[in-house]
């Protein structure tokens, strides 16, 4: 039985039009794997650059979170005004002066909230006051100072600008 076998396999393979289907559909499995394989790589490469612009915006998104967070002071949210203003007024109550704001800002624009505190105690506390106004790390700017005073009691008007986002 396995010599009918082998002999019917060889005369198969002699079989000349066998042989033609043959290479035909080899041919055919050799051009579809190609093309497989073309599309596979297209498909790599594009990851491969998508993976390359994906890493330089990390690398330059990380740049900028450095920069910003080495930076001593930056914008707040608006909500976060009050917040600021509370920490301003306990910084003057720890340095032993009274302060009084308005519960209102002067005015606001897009970018920050101005506004005016009166503060009432000596030369050198309101000056050390003064000297480290900065809450934390928002972005403070004073506008405008108006002293007036005896040797001992020094009443100032302070016009601080908090910048927000």
């Amino acid at each position: 039985m396995a010599m009918r076998y082998k002999e019917r396999m060889q005369s198969i393979w002699k079989d000349g039009k066998l042989r033609n289907r043959q290479q035909i559909l080899l041919m055919a499995i050799i051009v579809l794997l190609g093309v497989v394989m073309t599309a596979e790589c297209k498909e790599y490469s594009a990851m491969e650059e998508k993976n390359v612009n994906m890493r330089r915006e990390i690398v330059a998104y990380g740049e900028l979170a450095r920069k910003v967070n080495a930076a001593p002071c930056r914008a707040v949210q608006a909500e976060q005004v009050p917040q600021v203003m509370q920490d301003i007024v306990q910084k003057g109550k720890d340095y032993g002066l009274t302060i009084k704001v308005g519960d209102a800002p002067l005015y606001q624009d897009g970018t920050a909230s101005i506004y005016e505190l009166n503060i009432t105690g000596t030369w050198k506390r309101t000056a050390m006051f003064l000297e480290n106004l900065q809450s934390k790390d928002a972005l403070i700017g004073m506008q405008m100072l108006d002293f007036q005073g005896t040797d001992e009691k020094l009443d100032t008007v302070v016009q601080i600008k908090i910048y927000t986002k």
